[in-house]
């Protein structure tokens, strides 16, 4: 995640249907990086199929930009592709990849993509992961983690794992519209400023033998219909510790729950 390489997965295909190509990746290591263009390693979507062959789109690759200047207005990008739909039945999405930022010094003002690709049909089929976004402000010493989606509701979401390596060193941790984020083992997680769940996210334990302590040194906000699972307190035996130091915000219909 903060050093990404691999290229993105293809899509599932079936006979006379095939998934979408992966991303690729691309490393660019500069003094000065001006991105007024589209710096893309997005993933393909799902081909067109025969009857019931539906197909999946392929998921999004790796972009690691190490700088010591950034500016631009540009995008970049690791969007998974769409998945293709025929007849009604269904392909997923592929998922989001990775992009990794670092500079020392910054004035960028465009955009970081890294959605999962849309389900297409109207059979079961998910929408791709959420990828990951992770940009790191070497003067300042701040690491933003975001985990980039911009779906409309968790069902049609698969899920991503959360970087536990980085629990205790972030400036900001954000989950953009829809994603969905699994934390796969008890953690602490130490946020230095805000913490930020977006409409219909989940961030939730992958076993509910598991505990999230989780500490926001600014805000914390859980937007509409978001929700968060932070311990089962039978299985552990142990009060989860949920510390904010500005204010705490839960959106409309959002959940924070501890069984």
């Amino acid at each position: 995640m903060t050093e990404p390489i691999a290229q993105g997965s293809a899509g599932g295909g079936t006979q006379g249907s095939n998934g979408g190509n992966g991303g690729g990746a691309i490393n660019i290591v500069a003094d000065k990086l001006v991105n007024d263009g589209t710096i893309s390693v997005n993933g393909a979507g799902g081909a067109n199929g025969n009857y019931r062959q539906a197909s999946g789109g392929g998921a999004g690759g790796s972009l690691w930009v190490d700088v010591n200047t950034l500016e631009g207005v540009g995008s970049f990008q690791a969007k998974g592709g769409a998945g293709k739909e025929y007849s009604g039945y269904a392909g997923g999405g592929g998922s989001g990849g990775r992009i990794a930022v670092y500079y020392v010094s910054e004035s960028f003002t465009g955009s970081y993509v890294a959605y999962g690709g849309l389900e297409q049909g109207s059979t079961a089929a998910q929408s791709g992961a959420a990828g990951t976004i992770y940009v790191f402000d070497e003067t300042a010493n701040r690491k933003y983690l975001t985990y980039s989606h911009n779906n409309s509701t968790y069902n049609g979401a698969a899920g991503n794992t959360f970087e536990a390596t980085l629990a205790d060193s972030l400036y900001q941790l954000t989950l953009a519209k829809g994603a969905v984020v699994f934390v796969e083992d008890g953690v602490d997680i130490t946020v230095t400023d805000d913490v930020t769940f977006g409409d219909t996210t989940r961030f939730t334990l992958a076993d509910s033998n598991y505990q999230i302590n989780l500490t926001a040194g600014g805000d914390f906000t859980l937007g509409g219909n978001a929700a968060m699972a932070i311990s089962n307190v039978y299985a552990t035996g142990t009060l989860p510790k949920f510390s904010v130091a500005g204010d705490f915000t839960m959106g409309n219909g959002s959940s924070l729950l501890s069984n």
